[in-house]
Parts: structure tokens; sequence; C-alpha cells
């Protein structure tokens, strides 16, 4: 499975034909071969050590939930069929499967749309990866409509794919073998379908609806793992939500909580620009350079220190960064809180809130240690200079912060910051 981002590559087929003889069939034919592919991850939090984000996975090609667990029995979803606008073109699949997440098989069912010349043409389509994806010629999607599917072991290697259509109650099954597949994920997933060239451009969708609270299908969207069946969230921390990212870094496709019922949640269509922005006051000091390893990257760092008080009978707090360091797509920041007046360490709670150099913002918090000293890991998905403040508070104590700048440079998978004290 790829861990970092792939090339974006759309190999273009020409193909002459008589428009007057053109089915939504034949426009699939004409087009570089569209399929589903697994997770092409950039990175998740977790992986890391001294991880302080919510767990979170981001990917090129996937968004959407995943329960990341072995011994998948059974998984079963539903969605209605979003309307796409074809004015950008691109492609747009939804689908539930089992595998694809930890393993290099995938076996599943959806819908997959098509933009061609400003026309969205929508198919239906199974899958067994890394065979061929097969069109579903006798289910026909039209948007609007509500779809379920199950996917399930059927006995030795064999998996069945079933999906229906509940507004027409047009169904189709699918049964192949599958001789390395590993039953270790089940998937509720929106994606961007992969070229031989790589992953192909999302088109814009809106929102896809997953699940009960949005339609009255009367499935859920569930899985039976190691013999139990539940709801998405019923699998606690093998729960991965996932967002989709572009080949800029900015996410395209935002992944909602759970809803209520533990099962139902939407994936919504991101322009990828953000229009978030923080202002901030720095003032320059020395410069010192840590070395990380081999790579050589320029960054220079402003910071200032400031603290409020609301009462002249309560000490103050500190907020020092010790040093930062990049690592994939995070930095991490190590710091220290301490009473202004003694300079001694002191247990506080810390925020920290980290804006990239598109305005996008990632967020991180934790409680110190009694000497003051606590981390950071906070996601930095691209080059650039960067703004973070650290705010930090403790009983008995006014609140401090700190506000400073660094920049990240050179492969993002393996970065060096200089910075200053």
């Amino acid at each position: 499975m790829k861990r970092y981002l792939s090339a974006l590559i759309v190999i273009a087929v020409i193909v002459i034909i008589s428009f007057s003889a053109l089915t939504p069939l034949n426009v699939y034919a004409t087009k570089a071969s569209a399929h589903s592919h697994p997770i092409d991850r950039v990175k998740r939090s977790t992986e890391l050590i001294g991880a302080n984000l919510q767990d979170q996975v981001y990917s090129t090609n996937w968004a959407g939930y995943a329960v990341s667990a072995p011994g998948v029995s059974n998984v079963v979803g539903t969605w209605i069929q979003p309307s796409v606008n074809c004015a950008s073109g691109g492609y747009f699949a939804t689908w539930v499967g089992i595998d694809g997440y930890t393993s290099s098989t995938v076996e599943q069912t959806g819908t997959l749309v098509e933009c061609l010349d400003g026309i969205a043409f929508y198919y239906a389509w199974y899958e067994f990866y890394p065979a061929a994806l097969t069109t579903i010629s006798s289910i026909s999607v039209s948007p609007g409509n509500v779809f379920t599917a199950s996917v399930y072991p059927s006995g030795g290697s064999d998996y069945t794919t079933v999906l229906t259509d509940v507004t027409t109650g047009a169904s189709y099954t699918a049964t192949a073998s599958v001789p390395s597949a590993q039953d270790n994920s089940a998937e509720w997933i929106t994606e961007a379908p992969s070229s031989n060239g790589g992953v192909l451009p999302l088109a814009n969708f809106g929102t896809a609806d997953f699940g009960p609270a949005f339609n009255s299908a009367g499935s859920s969207d569930s899985a039976t793992i190691g013999g139990t069946t539940g709801s998405i969230n019923s699998f606690g921390s093998a729960v991965e939500q996932i967002d989709m990212v572009n080949s800029a870094n900015t996410v395209i496709c935002l992944t909602s909580a759970l809803q209520s019922d533990g099962q139902s949640f939407t994936d919504t269509f991101q322009s990828g620009t953000s229009t978030t922005t923080t202002t901030t006051t720095t003032t320059p000091s020395t410069s010192t350079t840590t070395t990380q390893s081999s790579t050589t990257t320029t960054s220079t760092t402003t910071t200032t220190t400031t603290t409020t008080s609301t009462s002249t009978s309560q000490p103050t707090l500190k907020v020092t960064v010790t040093s930062i360091t990049g690592f994939y797509y995070y930095v991490f920041v190590s710091f220290t809180v301490t009473n202004s007046a003694t300079g001694k360490g002191v247990s506080a709670t810390a925020s920290a809130v980290l804006t990239a150099p598109n305005g996008a913002q990632s967020t991180g918090s934790l409680k110190t240690g009694s000497n003051g000293k606590g981390e950071f890991e906070i996601l930095a998905l691209q080059d650039g200079t960067y703004t973070m403040t650290i705010t930090a508070s403790a009983s008995g104590y006014t609140s401090g912060s700190t506000t400073f700048q660094f920049i990240l440079t050179g492969p993002v998978h393996d970065r060096t910051v200089s910075r200053t004290s």
C-alpha cells in the first residue's frame, strides 16, 4: 500500500466513434480506464510518536470511514446518489467494501460518475481489485436514488457483492475468487477513482449522504467483525475517519463526524481553497540551526512571548519554544510553561493553532507534566511559511501565549528545520 502522494497523471485515450450511437457505456469506453484502488494514504497522526491530534487519516483517493480490524465477514452500507456538477470535469465513486485499507485487494461494489464534455454519466459497478472494474448494465443509476450494498466472503476464497437500487428495486449480485484477500478492514467510502496513470480528478459531487439517518432504505451502515455485528462506531479505536487531499495538499473531500446513530455521515466536496486567516505580531531574534537529517532546508523563525493579566495577585505564565523539527507531513514542537516570576515549570493545559501558508489550520491540545514540558505534533501538508500560537493556562495563573513563525522546505517526508531561540 502506498504511503505518500502519487503523481497525478491522466493518460488521454482518443477513440473515433459515431456520436449518433453513443450510450453511457460507450462513453465510458472512450476514456482512460477508471477503477477503484486501495487507499493512497498520506499519513495518520497515530503512526507517529507523541501524537496529540484526533486519530485522522489523510488520503489522495479515499474519504469516509474504515474499520481496521481482522476477521471481517460482512459489511453493509447505504447512500443517496449525489447529483454531480461536471462543469470542471472529473470522476466520483461511492462504495462499500472489504480490504484495501491495509492490504492490496479490495472487494467492493457501488456507483461511479464520469464527466465527459460537461455531462455526467452514472454507472453501477463492482470490482474485485486487482481485477478490473465491471459495470452493471442492469442497474440504471440516477441522482437521488437510494442504494444499499453488501460485501461478504462466501466460501473458500470467494467473495460476493450485492448492490440494490432501493428506489427502482433493481439488484445485482456478483461472486469471484480473491485468493489473497485478508478480511482485515471494512469501508464506507467516497473515492476519486484511478487510471493506470494515477488518481483521477475528483468531480464536484456536492454532498454524499451515507447511512439510515438520511434515507428510509431500512438498512444500516454496519459490519460483522470477529463474529460481532455492529454500527461503525461500535468498533471503538479500530474506526478510522478519512479526509481526501489533492496534489496541492489541500482537503478536497471532508468527512463529517458520525451522527448520533453511530453509522450515518456525510462526505462533502471542497474546492481545495481556504479563507481562514490569522493575524499575528512577531519580533525578530537571533538564529541557530538544528539538523535532523542530511536533507538541506532553510527556515527562519521569529518569536514573541506575550502574557495577559486579569489580577495583579496572580502570577503569569511564560511559554518558551525549545525546539522544532519536521518529519513526514508533521512538525513537532517542544515547549515549556513556566512561572514568569520564578522561572520554574508549571503543570498546565496547553493548546496550539498552526496556520498553513494557504490559511488552513491544524490544532492540538495536551496537559504538560509538573515540569511544564510539553510537545505538540501538528499536521503541515505543504511547504512554506507557517504561524503557530501556543496558549497555556493553569489554576491560579493568568494565561500565557507564544506566537512564532517558521518555514518548511525540502522533501515533505524528510525535513530539517532551522529555528531561532
